[in-house]
Formats: structure tokens, sequence, C-alpha cells
């Protein structure tokens, strides 16, 4: 009796070139994780940071980076997401296991866990003419706090039923402020007309520009907000105090910008 056995080169090298690009992935990522692994590694692979972080690109270069708060760089060895898409200027609250430090002119090498994209926006002035639109509904501020060049206010929202709820930092032009030295701003929450509802985490990130650390004329930034418990509270910042040092921070938990623009 015959034998015939059909080979099939086509499949076979199709095979062997998938089996060849994951062998030298591996051999890639191994020194990292190998270095991690080590019972005397800074950096245990179980360890994990969750920080506010704003998305970078080398010039001529495809794949961003994220730059921390703290002005720390942080180079994606490896990654459990797709993050390709990001754009510079981005903010994000991001997960990352950091796998070593001080590698090819970045801060940290590191795994992207997951990441949640945060609403960015800059400062806008308040007239008569913007007024009702931007809106002043009152709201619960759960945090609140200047990291790099940004003001990053994490509140509670009622659960938007049609259309997202707005939210803005302003510079106040209708009324006339304190000349103390402070940048004098007030952070706008519109609910669109949901005043009841399901209370959701909601979080912005307002670049502050002029407004902000950068600007040395300053003593620091004054935010008013309308307070459902206090009405009108102003929280202060002393740009001298404001100087990020911290890796991770606690977020409350599902906090996202997906109902806000």
């Amino acid at each position: 009796m015959e034998v015939c056995i059909l080979f099939k080169p086509k499949r076979i090298m199709k095979k062997l070139l998938m089996y060849l690009a994951f062998a030298l992935i591996c051999m890639a990522v191994a020194p990292i994780l190998q270095s991690c692994d080590d019972e005397n590694s800074q950096y245990p692979l179980g360890n994990y940071i969750i920080a506010m972080a704003t998305v970078a690109k080398e010039t001529g270069t495809v794949y961003p980076y994220f730059v921390l708060d703290n002005g720390k760089t942080v180079w994606v060895a490896a990654s459990a997401v797709e993050y390709e898409g990001l754009e510079p200027g981005q903010r994000v609250i991001g997960n990352f296991t950091i796998l070593d430090d001080n590698r090819d002119g970045f801060d940290y090498f590191a795994r992207v866990n997951n990441y949640t994209l945060v609403l960015t926006k800059d400062v806008i002035n308040l007239t008569e003419a913007n007024e009702d639109s931007i809106g002043n509904s009152k709201t619960t501020i759960s945090d609140m706090w200047i990291g790099a060049d940004y003001l990053n206010v994490e509140f509670l929202m009622v659960y938007p039923s049609y259309e997202k709820h707005m939210v803005n930092l302003v510079n106040n032009r209708i009324i006339p402020v304190d000349d103390d030295g402070y940048a004098h701003l007030e952070f706008r929450y519109n609910n669109m007309g949901d005043s009841n509802g399901k209370l959701i985490p909601g979080i912005v990130s307002f670049e502050l520009g002029e407004y902000g650390p950068s600007n040395k004329t300053l003593k620091g930034l004054k935010v008013k907000i309308n307070s459902i418990k206090y009405g009108d509270k102003v929280y202060t910042y002393n740009y001298s105090d404001e100087k990020s040092t911290e890796e991770s921070r606690n977020f409350s938990s599902g906090v996202n910008s997906e109902g806000l623009k």
C-alpha cells in the first residue's frame, strides 16, 4: 500500500515565521523580566503604581511614552492593552508595573497594565455671553490637586440621562477679583438638567498655562467651586508648596471622564 504525504510549504513557512517572531520578542523582554524577578530587585512584578500621566512622543517615532506628573518618564517595554493610538498631550490614569529604571534615557521601563483616558481642557474666560451655557451646578469635590501644570479635579456627578455633562475651569471676567498675587479661577459644572439620580465619580484635568506653577510671578492659585454642602468654597494652592514628588495616587473606584465634555 502506498502512503502519500502532502507537504504544504507555505503553511509550514508561515508557522515558522510566527514562532521565530515570538522567540525574538521573548529574547528582547526576557532580560528585563529576569532582572525584575530577582529576589534582590527593587521592582517585583507584583508591585504596580497608579498615577496621572501625560502622553508624549519623540519626533520620528511611532510609539508613545508617558510623563508622570512628577516629571519622571516611562517607556513602555510591554503592555497588556493597546496604547499605540494615544496622542501627545492626552492625559491618562495609568496602571504601570515598573520593570527597570534609568534605561536608554528614560527614568523607567514599565509594563502598562491598563489606563483610563482623562478629559483634558484649557482654561476659558467666563463672560455674560457664555455664562448661562457654562452653568454652575452644585457638586462635591472628592479630590483636587495640581500635578505638573495641570489642575486635576475628581468630583461626584449625577449619572447623565441623555447628554454628557459639561465641566470648565473659568477666569471670571464678569466680577472683579482681589489683586493678591494669586490666580483666581472657578470650577464650573453643568449637570445639563440631571439634578437627581445616581452619583458617580468623574474626573477632568485642566491645563493651567499662564495660571500655573510655571508662571513665576504668581504666589499660587485660588479655585472657587459651588459646593452642595458649603455653597461657594475656595481652595488655595501655594505654588511654593506644589512640587509633586508622588509616584502613585489613590483614585475613586471606577472614576472616568466618559460622561463629561
